[in-house]
C-alpha cells in the first residue's frame, strides 16, 4: 500500500512524518503540505478518506458537498471513499446552534449524509455511526489534553484561555451536544 496524506499545516506534516517513520517502511506514505480546496493530486487513487476534516473542502453548507465531489475526482472508477461527518441525532436546539457559532460545521441528519452523497453520483456501500462510548471518548479526550497541558502553566494567559474555551465547549457538549450531535462514517463507491 502506498499513500498521500495532505494538510494545509506544515507543522502537522511535519508531525505526521515522524510518527509515520515509527511505524511505516519508508516511501510507504508520503505527506504533502497543500490546501485540498485547490484540488487534490492525481494519478487517481484506489480510495480516498477524509474524516472529520471536510471543512478542508469549504466552509459552511458547502463543506460536504464540496468534500465529495473533491474526493470522487482524485478516486478511479469503482474507487471507494471514507467520510467521516458529523450529523444531527435530532433538531438542535436553538441556543445550541447559537453556543457552536457559525458556520455550526453540522448542517445534514445522518440519513441526508447518505443522500447528499448519492445525489452526486456515489453508492452508498455501508454506513455506521460512533456510540456513546466512543463520542463521549473522543469529546472528554480532547478536555483532558487541555487541562493536562495547563498544569504548571496556570500564570499563562494564552493557556488560561485555551483552558476556558475547553471547559465551556464541553460544559455546551454536556448540555446540548451529547444528545444532538453525532459522528457518521460513510463508505461510499464510485461508478464505473
Amino acid at each position: 500500500v502506498s499513500a498521500v496524506g495532505i494538510d494545509i499545516n506544515p507543522d502537522l506534516i511535519t508531525q505526521a512524518q515522524q510518527k509515520a517513520a515509527e511505524r511505516l517502511p519508508n516511501g510507504a506514505i508520503e505527506f504533502r503540505t497543500a490546501d485540498v480546496a485547490d484540488g487534490l493530486p492525481g494519478p487517481p487513487f484506489d480510495a480516498a478518506i477524509c474524516l472529520g476534516s471536510t471543512h478542508a473542502f469549504g466552509m459552511g453548507q458547502d463543506a460536504y458537498p464540496n468534500a465529495i465531489i473533491g474526493l470522487q475526482k482524485a478516486v478511479r472508477p469503482q474507487g471507494q471513499l471514507l467520510v467521516g461527518e458529523g450529523y444531527w441525532k435530532q433538531h438542535p436546539e436553538h441556543d445550541y446552534v447559537e453556543f457552536i457559532g457559525d458556520p455550526v460545521g453540522i448542517y445534514h441528519t445522518h440519513a441526508e449524509n447518505v443522500g447528499a452523497a448519492e445525489k452526486h453520483g456515489l453508492v452508498p456501500l455501508y454506513a455506521t455511526t460512533a456510540n456513546q462510548d466512543e463520542w463521549d471518548h473522543f469529546e472528554w479526550s480532547h478536555q483532558l489534553k487541555f487541562e493536562r497541558d495547563a498544569e504548571g502553566k496556570r500564570d499563562d494567559p494564552a493557556v488560561m484561555e485555551s483552558l476556558e474555551r475547553s471547559r465551556s465547549w464541553r460544559n455546551g457538549y454536556l448540555r446540548w451536544g451529547r444528545d444532538t450531535m453525532g459522528f457518521g462514517y460513510y463508505l461510499f463507491g464510485t461508478p464505473a
